[in-house]
């Protein structure tokens, strides 16, 4: 049985309190009230489906992927992290379409296949979240979707100890960094054939 508020209702509170048309990803997290790598994943990836700031988003994700990576019981934000800002306005507008689907999420997970969240699964996640966050840079229309989703997987997973659901986000990461990889390719295939084109 949940003990603890779910993310949905913590996120929505959090902004709704918010008196400002700003605020940086270290007030943001702090507001979260879970110190947890989940809260900080999940945060970070809503962040990164507000237009214009997935290209960041991604290399805000790097450190605290390389903590998980190593094992360290909780994240520490560099000060450089800390200290980035989020529209205020683009962030209400974003978790009133996404808080829906959370809820749906949340209705569904409970602690299960609970081997996936020990150690060193996470360690894993750490790693695969790492990928995830490379493709989060990419600067490709709409590359940003499926990177996000299968974080949000991943971080609810393990918030709630559900590996059922790590295990799905562990499926829709492979595809997204399958789907990046052909991407960015076919990008530097088109430009590559763009320049020779024009300047050979």
């Amino acid at each position: 049985m949940r003990t603890h508020e779910p993310i949905s209702v913590i996120l929505d509170a959090v902004v709704a309190d918010l008196k400002v048309d700003q605020i940086s990803v270290g007030e943001l997290v702090a507001r979260l009230r879970r110190r947890s790598y989940g809260g900080l994943f999940i945060a970070l990836a809503i962040v990164g489906l507000v237009p214009g700031f997935s290209l960041l988003s991604g290399p805000l994700m790097i450190v605290p992927a390389l903590q998980l990576l190593v094992g360290l019981p909780a994240p520490i934000l560099p000060g450089v992290i800390q200290r980035y800002e989020v529209d205020v306005p683009q962030l209400r507008g974003l978790l009133a379409s996404v808080t829906p689907r959370l809820v749906y999420l949340e209705k569904i997970v409970r602690p299960r296949w609970t081997v996936l969240t020990k150690v060193p699964v996470p360690n894993f996640l750490g790693l695969l979240i790492l990928a995830l966050a490379f493709v989060f840079m990419l600067p490709l229309p709409f590359s940003n979707f499926l990177p996000a989703l299968a974080i949000i997987l991943l971080a609810m997973g393990l918030i709630e100890r559900d590996g059922l659901l790590i295990a799905i986000g562990v499926l829709i990461s492979m595809l997204a960094i399958i789907v990046g990889f052909i991407a960015a390719i076919t990008a530097i295939a088109g430009a590559e054939a763009v320049l020779t084109r024009y300047f050979a």
